[in-house]
């Protein structure tokens, strides 16, 4: 297997596996977007080879035997169709890109009637990741406390 390819097959099914475990999280709108054209790519791909099969099962089941064969399978599509390898590379580029701009909010847009008392939380980006932070914004009570509130990179 090429290099390229063993770095596109691997990103391609660390997403497909991350998007199969999100799926009834809330991610980021353009992302889930671009994830799901993704997905919607490669099961037309894996249909067309008859191999549609091998997705859904790693969808549902994303052990290390699943995750190989779909490995594998990505990586003969690629190498058989550069228009497919192509357009997967092109969403790889969207993705990466709203990925840099993702923002984490936290304790954001916060409403109480009474009192609010918010003590010792931590918020951490991913390693690596270049995603903006924000924390206690539009927050209304009637008295409010805020103790030990970190961000980290």
């Amino acid at each position: 297997m090429e290099p390229t390819t063993l770095v596109i097959t691997g990103a391609v099914t660390a997403l497909i596996i991350e998007a199969s475990k999100e799926a009834g999280k809330s991610i980021a709108k353009l992302g889930t977007d671009l994830i799901g054209k993704l997905v919607c790519l490669i099961r037309y791909q894996f249909r067309s080879a008859q191999i549609e099969k091998v997705l859904t099962e790693v969808q549902q089941e994303p052990n290390e035997t699943n995750k190989i064969i779909f490995s594998n399978m990505l990586s003969v599509q690629l190498s058989k169709d550069k228009n497919f390898a192509n357009s997967i590379i092109e969403l790889l580029r969207q993705i990466k890109a709203t990925d840099d701009q993702r923002i984490q909010s936290i304790l954001v847009d916060l409403e109480a009637k009474g009192n609010i008392e918010i003590k010792g939380v931590v918020q951490r980006s991913h390693h690596g990741s270049s995603s903006n932070q924000e924390a206690l914004k539009n927050i209304k009570g009637k008295n409010i406390r805020i103790e030990n509130i970190t961000q980290e990179n």
